[in-house]
């Protein structure tokens, strides 16, 4: 995969949850936020690659919801703030 790519596809997530101002953002939300954004648009591969990535590394986490226990969402972390700042 094109390493601008990857760097573009990961700023997005992580600005897009910086944005939400410490909310968590839901999954179908974040992704049709970042694959509109995104030209082409995110592929599966790429979306599970990346999160899977950012949630392995702490850049992000995913956070239980209060309403219902199917609804999934991710918030950045301090890390992930971090690492926004040098992409």
């Amino acid at each position: 995969m094109d390493p601008a790519r990857i760097t573009i596809i990961r700023r997005t997530i992580l600005e897009t949850l910086k944005n939400a101002q410490g909310y968590a953002v839901e999954v179908s939300i974040l992704r049709n936020f970042v694959s509109t954004l995104l030209r082409p648009p995110v592929t599966d591969e790429e979306w599970t690659n990346h999160i899977g990535w950012l949630v392995k590394g702490g850049f992000i986490v995913l956070v239980p919801s209060d309403l219902d226990d199917s609804i999934q969402q991710y918030a950045i972390t301090e890390r992930g703030r971090v690492l926004l700042a040098t992409l």
